[in-house]
């Protein structure tokens, strides 16, 4: 049981066991913006090349999205969000290399 009078404690995970109540992450963005954030206190030199890294595969899909064709694309219908069911291909699409 945490006996501490200081609040802080509780957020660093004393008094539960050895289990904290949350990690600790490290977050970047450019004001205004969306961002990533990862487990565990990082550099700032990590997260800028964090950053960078999803914006690369990013900006790589967006130019594959960009240049296929309609008939390109697999489409489907289904229900569910964790199971899907009565799934009914609309379009095949084409396999990616």
């Amino acid at each position: 049981m945490n006996t501490s009078h200081d609040p802080r404690d509780l957020h660093a995970g004393h008094g539960f066991g050895g289990r904290e109540m949350s990690e600790r992450l490290t977050s970047i963005n450019l004001p205004g913006g969306a961002g990533y954030a990862d487990y565990g206190r990082k550099t700032i030199a990590e997260m800028i090349a964090l950053a960078r890294r999803h914006a690369t595969l990013a900006k790589q899909e967006a130019e594959e999205i960009l240049a296929a064709k309609d008939s390109d694309f697999h489409i489907c219908t289904y229900q569910g969000v964790h199971v899907q069911r009565n799934r009914i291909v609309l379009q095949e699409g084409r396999k990616r290399k």
